[in-house]
């Protein structure tokens, strides 16, 4: 009921099982390494004994000989091996571990070995997670306070998204002036495809049904029992009955969430993820969208006298280098901000059928595009609805198709990134959780939680060195994916300044159609 297939997303990981499962490809990978070297010993070994047994008929040498010599042959041989090195690594993970994390990362050297009862010896694995046995009433409220406030931080989410749906159902009720039984009636029926308020109207009747399916519903029941919930199911006549009604279950959830079971709870992240895609269509919907730019973004906030931007800066790419099947690149620091795409708007960037693919030819001339919708020029001077594109020159270009993006790239001798180089990149080269490390930020150096639009260098930076990976826009990969029959959508990743912090991870994507405008979408490049 709450699956969203336009996002898909996993909770947090949980940091320790992370760095589990990075120790053992981290043995796996010294296996093969060791085992080769074995080998290459043991072929080294038996040649020096075949030339020893020759010199040993030569000169009649005793077998306890060859034995001792072959001994220190392998002693020789252990003294100047070493396990793979990795102190990039460990002082990367030394530098993010929390100090109040109560596991610990150890650096085993190769000499560090022990005797099973085989007398068989074992190498220990590169890194270690072992637990504080002392401290482990510690860990356990750790646990339970981390999880209370995750319990609390999606809650105070969801009271945001509420204040977001009742901004547009105020939007809604101000527009409206058509007949509300008939709407209703026109809302009831299936498959037929409504547009303006009618179609507003209708998402808000399915969240409210949402809603009501999730406080209805109850998810620790046994699986072997036969169980029915019809809360998706209610009607009422007047529109005015399902606001009344949302605003009650959404009171009723609020105060009864720390009740829930554990099922329950970990369904609601599902919940919040349909909620936000029901925005999404919100927002999209033209007589009800919010005219003002960036989410309300205030120009005094800019301290436009004292602020100043230069238009002519080159865009700062940083080198990445490759590993295992992922070849070294160069990725633009942060993403395209408004400044850089004017560029390519006011250099005939769409009046140049070079810069685009052969679809976004077909695009663009349809709807007659020469600057993005959203953008407009009125004496020479360019506007985002109403404000001046000057007061926005370092935000991030938004509300742009995937076909506009890749013309951009294109024009600056670039493309867009694959899916897998961008998480290898926010993954710091596959070897952290997460940009920054074990943990995301603290909520004030991200753009998350329903904020509003930042600057493209806003906040904090990954270790690699890159802006805003989570957060701020959504951003386009060349990935792609067949949903139906000519119907293809592209992959992007990394979230808005709408996506709760909490959900904030290297799973997390959106899925759209190549010609979506009007939503959070933004993109950086790699340089060819």
């Amino acid at each position: 009921m709450y699956s969203c297939q336009r996002i898909c997303f996993e909770k947090n990981k949980n940091i320790n099982d992370f760095y589990k499962n990075f120790n053992k490809f981290t043995s796996s990978v010294l296996d093969k390494k060791n085992s080769k070297k074995l080998l290459d010993r043991k072929n080294e070994k038996e040649l020096l004994v075949e030339d020893i047994s020759i010199e040993n008929k030569k000169k009649k040498t005793s077998k306890l000989y060859i034995d001792k010599l072959s001994q220190k042959f392998d002693n020789d041989i252990s003294e100047n091996s070493k396990v793979l090195k990795c102190e990039s690594l460990l002082k990367l993970l030394e530098k993010n571990l929390d100090i109040t994390n109560n596991f610990l990362l150890e650096y085993k050297e190769s000499g560090n070995k022990s005797q099973n009862s085989g007398n068989e010896e074992i190498v220990k694995p590169l890194i270690e997670l072992e637990e504080d046995i002392t401290n482990k009433n510690e860990i356990n409220d750790d646990y339970s306070n981390s999880y209370l406030n995750l319990a609390d931080s999606e809650i105070f989410y969801f009271c945001k998204l509420y204040d977001r749906i009742d901004f547009y159902i105020l939007r809604i009720l101000t527009k409206d002036v058509s007949n509300d039984e008939f709407s209703m009636d026109l809302i009831n029926l299936e498959n037929i495809e409504l547009y303006g308020i009618n179609k507003s109207k209708k998402i808000i009747v399915e969240i409210v049904r949402l809603l009501n399916h999730y406080h209805t519903s109850n998810f620790d029941i046994d699986k072997d029992k036969f169980y029915f919930n019809f809360g998706n199911k209610i009607s009422y006549k007047n529109f005015s009955e399902y606001i009344y009604n949302l605003r009650k279950i959404f009171k009723s959830i609020r105060d009864s969430f720390s009740g829930y079971g554990d099922a329950k709870k970990k369904e609601f992240s599902n919940l919040l993820v349909s909620l936000i895609d029901r925005l999404m269509d919100l927002s999209l919907i033209k007589e009800i969208k919010e005219n003002t730019s960036y989410n309300n973004f205030q120009n005094s906030l800019l301290n436009l006298s004292n602020y100043s931007y230069n238009i002519d800066k080159e865009i700062e790419f940083i080198t990445v280098a490759g590993k295992n099947n992922i070849k070294s690149f160069k990725m633009s620091k942060n993403c395209i901000s408004n400044s850089e795409y004017l560029k390519f708007v006011d250099r005939g960037g769409y009046f140049k059928d070079i810069y685009w693919s052969r679809e976004g030819i077909m695009w663009k001339s349809f709807f007659s595009l020469r600057c993005p919708i959203h953008w407009k020029l009125r004496d020479r001077v360019w506007y985002i609805n109403n404000d001046k594109l000057e007061n926005f020159y370092n935000l991030p270009i938004e509300k742009i198709s995937y076909y506009e993006a890749e013309a951009c790239a294109n024009f600056y001798s670039s493309r867009l990134p694959t899916e897998e180089e961008w998480d290898f990149v926010a993954s710091n080269r596959n070897l952290t959780l997460n940009p920054y490390g074990l943990y995301n930020p603290c909520k004030l150096d991200m753009v998350s939680d329903c904020d509003n639009i930042m600057d493209v260098d806003f906040g904090k930076i990954s270790l690699l060195g890159f802006n805003q990976l989570y957060g701020n826009v959504w951003e386009y990969t060349s990935e792609i994916r067949l949903k139906k029959i000519n119907d293809i959508e592209v992959c992007l990743k990394g979230g808005d300044s709408n996506v709760p912090e909490f959900l904030m991870n290297n799973s997390l994507k959106l899925f759209l159609s190549k010609d979506t405008t009007g939503l959070q979408t933004g993109f950086r490049i790699i340089k060819i």
